[in-house]
């Protein structure tokens, strides 16, 4: 700029800065996937390239190759190296980075959004229902949880490994009863599995309903009927023996052998349901 001259290798860099900044907007415009690497290369010949005028005509200057150099040039030049470097640094800051998210958005098939706890929660289920009344119990368990955005895998404790069971955030654990206790099955289920001390669970159980003495027609009092049904007490001692940390328990009764199950009995498990996600809420809070 002082000198009106434009010396040789700040020209090949200028040059070849302009080639590679080039190559990034046509990446920023989504016309290549392909992220250019950072290379200062001159490149080929360009056809039809302009001819300078000779260096013998008026007021011209030659520069120390022999380049003829119009007068003001040089400060045109340097003029148009701080706009390459600033859209560089646009480019760089703002087009690229919101190309990538954009990109991820779209593998992810859709707008990127903020996950939320529901999202981040992953419970499993597994039953030991004989007559379908546990399975019910269960699907409508997983269609309230489902509603709130919790995700419930659901599966019968034939289908499971107890000693490998999934990673989960909760694991629910229910069994009919049988003479006041859980089902054979559901007890050596129980016996085997093999989870991390501290890990969390809950138990929602079918148990008969109470009914009248034949001699005198009147129900058991709670207390004989917490004296008979042990169901919950020795799932609870079998679990809590491993280690493991009770969040939620209930309870839904059985009208006869084979069911139906009792009148209002969607409004339990969803008690069940509110008592699981309030536990879980305050401990991904």
């Amino acid at each position: 700029m002082i000198t009106g001259q434009y010396p040789r290798q700040p020209s090949d860099f200028v040059v070849s800065l302009n080639r590679w900044v080039l190559r990034v907007a046509a990446y920023a415009a989504l016309m290549t996937d392909q992220y250019p690497p950072f290379r200062l290369d001159q490149g080929g010949h360009e056809p039809g390239a302009l001819t300078m005028p000779p260096s013998s005509g008026p007021g011209m200057q030659a520069g120390p190759a022999g380049d003829p150099v119009p007068p003001g040039l040089a400060g045109r030049q340097g003029l148009l190296t701080a706009g390459v470097v600033a859209l560089l640094l646009a480019v760089t800051l703002i087009i690229v980075p919101a190309r990538r998210a954009a990109a991820r958005a779209t593998s992810a098939g859709g707008p990127a959004r903020t996950r939320t706890w529901e999202s981040r929660v992953n419970i499993a289920y597994y039953h030991a229902s004989k007559y379908g009344n546990g399975a019910m119990v269960a699907e409508e368990f997983k269609k309230v949880l489902a509603a709130r955005g919790l995700t419930v895998a659901v599966s019968h404790i034939r289908d499971a490994n107890p000693k490998d069971l999934p990673a989960a955030d909760l694991y629910v654990f229910s069994s009919p009863g049988r003479f006041g206790k859980p089902k054979g099955n559901a007890r050596r289920f129980l016996a085997n599995v093999c989870l991390e001390p501290g890990t969390r669970y809950a138990i929602l159980t079918t148990q008969a309903a109470p009914k009248p003495d034949p001699k005198t027609g009147k129900l058991p009092s709670q207390e004989e009927q917490d004296r008979w049904e042990q169901v919950i007490p020795v799932m609870n001692e079998l679990l809590l023996a491993k280690g493991l940390r009770k969040t939620a328990e209930g309870t839904v009764l059985v009208t006869g052998l084979k069911g139906p199950l009792e009148d209002g009995w969607r409004t339990k498990v969803a008690a069940f349901a509110d008592q699981v996600t309030g536990v879980l809420r305050a401990r991904t809070a």
